[in-house]
């Protein structure tokens, strides 16, 4: 029987230290059959998302490696940084990729979170499809206020204790299918005017008032210093309802009211082109207009899925 081959999109609270982030690079590239396929580091959000593609049982080995480094090198409570997060190793969604169904990696996630949780004394907190709390759905349920006020209080962790642990704080942990995590350059450096677009945005979505399905979009809209300009910041949780190209000429037109033009945009971590755009003969014309070389180098070799896949014969 085949082995079951994820993606693992594991989101750490380190943006600045290029020491410690080579380090944990090195960790993946020395593992057996676990490709580091990108690696998107963010100095202001102070974090970077390493995205990795392997058979189930050698994503699990190297993660541990990594929790036991981050132990010795990271103190959550040292970290500053424009993006919310819970702790060192921040967000760790596990996505099926090929021979394994999403509630067959779903049981595997729970055993292994089972054993780290227990293992280094770690708050797993499960999110999405995990998680059977209400109130523990959404990653935005679970930063709403401090972890030493909540956990163990309002939060309740899945595995491992019900209080932080003192340098890696928790994690919170899921099974999804691709999001996308694409955040959309403004003319500007008005926080206040780009923060009331998002909201304008957030508006549509809850009263259906879009022309595409904006429900499993979630927008937030901040300022980043290295670029220059306030930025939508969006995850999209459903790629088959709508595309980055979509997504972007939504927001260009519903920015017009605000007098903001926008200036390309960037794609944090690796998408597959359907996630992008359906129209497979103008591809490079779509990412021409998506600007996705605007505020950084974009290849799409490198971060558009369909070529590792295809390369791995998947």
């Amino acid at each position: 029987m085949e082995k079951g081959f994820i993606e693992c999109v594991i989101n750490i609270s380190e943006g600045r230290d290029a020491h410690k982030l080579a380090s944990i690079a090195s960790i993946f590239d020395d593992a057996d059959n676990v490709t580091l396929a990108h690696k998107d580091i963010g100095y202001d959000a102070n974090r970077t998302v390493f995205t990795l593609l392997g058979e189930t049982d050698n994503i699990f080995k190297v993660l541990e490696e990594v929790i036991a480094y981050a132990k010795c090198a990271f103190n959550i409570k040292n970290h500053q940084g424009t993006h919310p997060r819970i702790g060192v190793l921040d967000v760790i969604p596990f996505i099926p990729i090929r021979n394994i169904s999403k509630e067959d990696l779903e049981k595997r996630v729970r055993l292994f979170c089972s054993k780290i949780g227990l293992d280094h004394d770690l708050p797993i907190l499960y999110y999405g499809s995990l998680s059977t709390k209400a109130n523990q759905k959404t990653l935005h349920q679970l930063r709403k206020k401090s972890l030493a006020q909540t956990l163990g209080k309002t939060l309740v962790s899945d595995c491992g204790p019900q209080i932080p642990h003192p340098e890696l704080g928790a994690s919170c942990v899921t099974v999804r299918d691709f999001m996308l995590a694409y955040n959309i350059n403004l003319k500007t450096q008005d926080l206040v005017t780009s923060k009331a677009l998002a909201q304008h945005l957030l508006e549509l979505r809850r009263a259906n008032q879009s022309p595409r399905d904006l429900s499993q979009v979630k927008f937030l809209a901040w300022h980043v210093e290295e670029y220059g300009c306030c930025q939508i910041s969006t995850n999209v949780y459903d790629i088959e309802a709508i595309t980055m190209l979509e997504l972007y000429e939504i927001v260009e037109e519903e920015a017009k009211a605000y007098d903001i033009e926008l200036s390309g945009s960037e794609l944090i971590g690796m998408a597959p082109w359907y996630g992008i755009t359906r129209d497979s003969q103008n591809r490079n014309d779509v990412l021409e207009k998506l600007k996705l070389n605007s505020v950084r180098p974009f290849r799409k070799e490198e971060q558009v899925i369909d070529y590792f896949l295809e390369g791995m014969g998947l």
